[in-house]
């Protein structure tokens, strides 16, 4: 489940679950670059791996390493204009 809020004591809503159902998500590393969310999220399909959220949707944007099970992305920093981060 990926939750937003604001500071101040603002309703703390819902943006999406990413598993539908009982299932947990376990967002982590999450960081926000460019007008965009990144964050790593496990499903039951691909593992741990990365997605995006724009304000509107919640999407998987690659299986980095489809051999692997989970390519775990994480310690993610700007440089130069480019969002980069580290993968098993």
């Amino acid at each position: 489940l990926v939750w937003r809020g604001r500071v101040g004591g603002a309703p703390i809503g819902l943006v999406q679950d990413s598993i539908p159902g009982p299932d947990a998500s376990n967002p982590d590393d999450i960081v926000s670059w460019n007008g965009m969310v990144y964050m790593q999220i496990n499903d039951q399909d691909f593992g741990s791996e990365l997605w995006r959220y724009d304000g509107r949707t919640l999407e998987r944007l690659s299986d980095i390493e489809p051999e692997s099970g989970n390519s775990a992305p994480s310690r993610f920093f700007e440089f130069d204009g480019v969002l980069y981060f580290i993968a098993l």
